[in-house]
């Protein structure tokens, strides 16, 4: 892969003039091509918001084990903090616009930033198309949900299990389900996403997380083009509220 972005590299440096870039990656390793675009005048955007890989990692779950037994030491987690500045310190001194997350990827940033909540999550094609064939489905969709001998469908996709909170999220079912409701908890993890959106479409609710940083992340937005109440937890949004 390192090698064909050597050959693509010339081919996009002279075939474009704006550079949208995510994940902390560029084109070339290391962000090595980041300097020769500045130099040439090109027009430099870069996405901080994803999360993960510019998260200050004492904030980020996922560097712990799936079922949470297994904890970073201070020291991995002080190695990753610095590496993550010394990228960020770089990307700010090439990018033209930085765009950030206040509660999720953004907390090492020096500079001012566009605010990933002001833009939203873009739709790609393939979740678009589904979108737009799920406003007819769902009338028979519903009419049918209701005889199909199973309870009050509830469905969460972790990523990372101890991260997003699955153990307190089934704690909190299995407390309903002793309350008398009837409900049918479905969690999904590793599957590919055309399985979570056959999924999505024939739940009734989503879970999506306990610690969650942001409003609406991807499943979210995906269980909102079905037209599906998404469960979102969280210790910021009042502080999001500010920005």
């Amino acid at each position: 892969g390192e090698v064909l972005r050597l050959f693509y590299f010339p081919v996009a440096l002279f075939g474009y003039e704006v550079f949208i870039f995510g994940f902390g990656r560029t084109l070339l390793w290391r962000n090595a091509d980041l300097p020769i675009l500045k130099w040439l005048g090109k027009r430099v955007i870069v996405n901080m918001a994803h999360g993960s890989e510019l998260r200050p990692p004492y904030m980020d779950g996922g560097y712990q084990s799936g079922d949470g037994r297994v904890q970073p030491t201070s020291a991995v987690l002080a190695k990753v903090a610095a590496h993550h500045k010394r990228q960020i310190r770089f990307l700010e001194k090439y990018a033209d616009i930085i765009i950030g997350a206040p509660l999720s990827s953004s907390q090492f940033t020096s500079k001012p930033f566009v605010n990933s909540c002001a833009l939203g999550l873009p739709l790609v094609s393939t979740v678009s198309g589904w979108c737009q064939g799920a406003q007819s489905d769902a009338p028979k969709f519903f009419k049918d949900r209701t005889h199909d001998g199973h309870g009050f469908r509830i469905l969460h996709c972790p990523s990372h299990p101890a991260l997003k909170g699955s153990t307190l999220i089934r704690r909190a079912v299995d407390a309903l389900r002793r309350k008398g409701f009837d409900i049918d908890f479905v969690q999904l993890a590793g599957r590919p996403n055309s399985d979570i959106i056959a999924a999505i479409r024939q739940c009734d609710l989503v879970i999506d997380q306990v610690y969650s940083d942001t409003p609406m992340a991807g499943l979210g937005m995906e269980a909102a083009c079905f037209g599906k109440p998404v469960v979102v937890g969280g210790y910021g949004f009042e502080e999001l509220k500010n920005h």
